[in-house]
């Protein structure tokens, strides 16, 4: 069960209906804000925990930053990775959009 794995990050969507944590063993689980219940667990895309989740402001993408050096760019609509953002040579701990949302 998600709830049994350490939780490193955790991020509200901006219309609040949304939780996004990223987890020690490298997963994201996106999660109802009013009911608790899990709406989708996203792909593993971390080789080592996600330490770092955002939604943009619109809330249709969605980042992850974890102990491999990688951040992802999830499509919301899909739950699947826009780009991966690689080159890091340690952890990153944490990402966050512009209030504009076109930079990260």
């Amino acid at each position: 069960e998600p709830w049994e794995v350490a939780v490193f990050a955790t991020t509200f969507s901006p219309q609040e209906r949304l939780v996004a944590t990223g987890s020690f063993d490298g997963s994201a689980i996106i999660w109802c804000s009013l009911t608790g219940l899990v709406k989708q667990r996203l792909p593993r895309a971390h080789d080592k925990g996600v330490s770092g989740v955002a939604f943009s402001p619109d809330g249709s993408l969605l980042a992850t930053a974890g102990g491999d050096g990688r951040v992802v760019l999830w499509d919301m609509a899909t739950a699947a990775p826009r780009h991966i953002f690689q080159g890091h040579s340690d952890w990153v701990l944490c990402v966050v959009f512009s209030p504009d949302g076109r930079s990260l």
